[in-house]
């Protein structure tokens, strides 16, 4: 029986879907600061009604960042459970768009099932889980 051994470069389908996960976490920044600054200006016109779920918006956006970008640093330790985390945090996010989506949401929310479905399937296919396995 023999070992398939994990490769020593990083297969270029995961490259991708790595630098799709280093844009979303920076887009899951820029997101918060545009809430941030909606929340900052509706409570200045006295529009503060909805500031609590707004702000709530943007915390959650915050800690995607900050996951996704971890998981993107750490993705080239080869650590197997960095692999499954960004599979559970990008389903979590898919489930988020689809509910946007059907909340109103346009082509923005489409690019981000698409990127978050891109990576998924590169981080679960075998060549994904072989170099990450070593």
């Amino acid at each position: 029986m023999s070992q398939q051994a994990a490769p020593e470069r990083m297969p270029t389908k995961l490259k991708f879907a790595l630098a799709f996960v280093w844009f979303q976490g920076l887009m899951n920044v820029v997101s918060a600061v545009l809430i941030f600054s909606l929340v900052s200006d509706r409570v200045d016109h006295g529009q503060d009604e909805d500031a609590g779920v707004l702000r709530a918006m943007a915390y959650v956006s915050l800690l995607a960042a900050a996951a996704l970008i971890a998981a993107a640093v750490l993705a080239l330790r080869r650590l197997n459970w960095v692999r499954i985390a960004v599979i559970v945090i990008e389903a979590i996010l898919m489930a988020g768009a689809v509910f946007t989506l059907f909340s109103g949401g346009g082509g923005p929310v489409i690019a981000g099932l698409v990127l978050a479905a891109v990576v998924i399937a590169s981080f679960a296919s075998a060549e994904g889980k072989a170099w990450f396995t070593r």
